[in-house]
């Protein structure tokens, strides 16, 4: 019989500061001092990189950033939720990225092709492929009929040492 899912969370609301997106950046790191490193380190950069979007997109208001643990019967997964107003411009970009992660077949080749175009001055889009790539995350967005955005990364935690 498989146990029904569970999760803890926390969620915050924060300025749009970038030395708030640190703080936080901190605070998940050390809430989550109970995972292994790796996958804390995991956690916090897909963490960081969302917040720190969040604050530099957010049109008006306060970015809100929520991260989950959840226990289900297929082991333990963390979704990292950011939502804030946006500019219809940010998402239709935000959309271009996410459309080209989905269509690349390798996470490694997409980022390092994101990386020559940093290098080569053609946008960003960074932080995103960071997370594909370096913590593992899946991601996805929604938007409403209000100007919000919903960014969504899933990082799946079973195999981890010592899982969460």
């Amino acid at each position: 019989m498989q146990s029904p899912e569970t999760s803890s969370y926390v969620e915050l609301s924060f300025q749009r500061s970038a030395t708030q997106v640190t703080r936080l950046y901190r605070f998940v790191k050390d809430f989550y001092d109970q995972l292994p490193p790796a996958a804390r380190e995991r956690i916090a950069l897909a963490v960081y990189e969302l917040f720190e979007n969040a604050v530099k997109y957010t049109a008006e208001g306060e970015p809100i950033g929520r991260v989950d643990i959840h226990h289900g019967p297929d082991g333990p997964r963390v979704i990292a939720l950011t939502r804030n107003r946006a500019r219809p411009e940010d998402v239709r970009i935000l959309a271009a990225r996410i459309g080209a992660m989905d269509a690349a077949t390798d996470a490694f080749e997409h980022y390092q092709s994101v990386i020559r175009g940093v290098q080569e001055g053609a946008g960003s889009g960074l932080g995103l492929a960071r997370v594909w790539y370096e913590a593992g995350g899946r991601i996805s967005y929604r938007t409403d009929d209000d100007g919000y955005v919903e960014i969504r990364c899933e990082i799946d935690m079973r195999g981890e040492e010592g899982e969460a």
